[in-house]
C-alpha cells in the first residue's frame, strides 16, 4: 500500500532559497529520509520570484521561500513571519548588542543582495523607511559571498534571521537582531501551483513543513 502511495518510492521535486541548503531544509530532508528512504529529491536554488516562476510553469512541485510576489495562480500552503538581523564579524562594534536599530547600520560598509535576490527590494523599502543611505561595499546574487565577506571582517549584512532562533555557525560572526517599530517582519512561506496534483510523497513532506512552519516555536 505504501509502494503504491508513493511513501516507497518517489521523487519530490522542489525549489528553496540559498539560505535553506544550509540552515532549514538539510533537518527537515533528513528526518523525511530516515521515515521514508526510498524517496529521492531534487533541489533548485533560486530567488523567490524565479521559483514562483518554477512553480507556475509545473517545473517544481513546491517552493519554499521569503517574500514570493503575489500571484493568483500560487496556493500559499503554510507561512511564518521572520524577524531580521544584521550579521557583523566577532570583533564589530556591534556585535555584543543585544539588538540594533536599522539606523545604527548605516555607519558602516554593507554587503548587499543583487536585484536577481528577492531581498534586495525588501531591504531597500526598510532603508527608505528609515531614511537611510546605506555604504555599500559589496552586490552579489550569493548569500554564502556575503557571509563570507562579513566573516572576513569587509563588512556587515542585514539577513533575514533564522526561522527558529538557532545561533549562526559562523567562526568570524555573529547576527544581531534588528528592532525598529517601522520594520515589518518577513514573510516564509511554503507555496504551489493552484490546482497541481501532487503526489503523496510531496504531499506528506509539504504536511512535515507546514507542522514545521506552524508549529515550532
Amino acid at each position: 500500500v505504501d509502494a503504491l502511495r508513493g511513501l516507497k518510492r518517489g521523487t519530490i521535486n522542489l525549489g528553496v532559497n540559498e539560505g535553506f541548503s544550509r540552515e532549514l531544509l538539510p533537518q527537515v530532508l533528513a528526518k523525511f529520509h530516515k521515515q521514508h528512504p526510498g524517496v529521492s529529491y531534487e533541489v533548485t536554488m533560486a530567488s523567490s520570484p524565479r521559483l514562483v516562476e518554477l512553480a507556475l510553469s509545473d517545473e517544481i512541485d513546491f517552493a519554499l521561500g521569503y517574500n514570493p510576489p503575489a500571484h493568483a495562480g500560487l496556493t500559499l500552503l503554510a507561512k511564518r513571519e521572520v524577524g531580521s538581523c544584521v550579521m557583523v564579524p566577532r570583533k564589530h562594534p556591534l556585535a555584543k548588542r543585544s539588538w540594533v536599530r536599522l539606523s545604527e547600520c548605516a555607519a558602516y560598509d554593507l554587503a548587499m543582495p543583487d536585484s536577481r535576490l528577492a531581498l534586495q527590494a525588501t531591504l531597500e523599502q526598510m532603508f527608505a523607511r528609515v531614511g537611510m543611505k546605506p555604504r555599500v561595499v559589496l552586490t552579489t546574487n550569493s548569500y554564502e559571498l556575503m557571509r563570507s565577506a562579513v566573516g572576513a571582517g569587509m563588512g556587515i549584512a542585514i539577513l533575514t534571521q533564522h526561522p527558529f532562533g538557532i545561533a549562526l555557525d559562523h567562526p568570524d560572526a555573529v547576527l544581531v537582531p534588528i528592532r525598529d517599530p517601522r520594520i515589518g517582519q518577513q514573510a516564509l512561506v511554503c507555496w504551489t501551483r493552484a490546482g497541481r496534483h501532487l503526489s503523496v510523497a510531496s504531499l506528506s513532506l509539504i504536511q512535515e513543513i507546514q507542522h514545521l512552519l506552524e508549529h515550532k516555536l
